[in-house]
């Protein structure tokens, strides 16, 4: 008999961790399909919100001209966040302040969804102060 017709002892990996393997980077793909997004759009909108309280440091305007700039700063940039997440207001000694708070579902599979908070508060000094952005949880 032939010597390559014999099999001694077959090496590999069998079907079902193949497909265990598989499903697993599946699953981890479509997460990161599903959240890179949405991280993505957050770190945007920290962007823009620094930006507009370094632009509101020096000027003498309220939080309601604050929440409408940030409204329309989200639109220009292409930011699909409501402006109503972002809660501005404004202290006595004029300093400006931003409290984000919201969440963001995505669908998974079936009714399986991942669900992503974001809260954090940004202040920016006043008109009185230097313009520097401080934000913190």
């Amino acid at each position: 008999m032939c010597t390559w017709l014999r099999s001694s002892g077959q090496r590999g990996i069998s079907v079902l961790p193949m497909l265990l393997v598989v499903f697993f980077v599946v699953i981890v793909a479509k997460l990161l399909i599903a959240i890179v997004p949405v991280y993505y759009e957050h770190v945007l909108a920290t962007r823009v919100v620094e930006q507009i309280l370094k632009d509101y440091a020096h000027q003498d305007k309220n939080s309601d001209q604050l929440q409408s700039d940030l409204g329309t700063r989200f639109s220009i940039n292409n930011i699909n966040l409501q402006s109503s997440y972002f809660v501005c207001s404004r202290d006595e000694n004029s300093v400006f302040h931003i409290n984000e708070d919201y969440e963001i579902r995505k669908n998974i599979v079936g009714n399986l969804d991942v669900i992503i908070h974001f809260k954090h508060s940004y202040d920016g000094e006043g008109s009185a102060g230097t313009g520097v952005v401080h934000s913190g949880n």
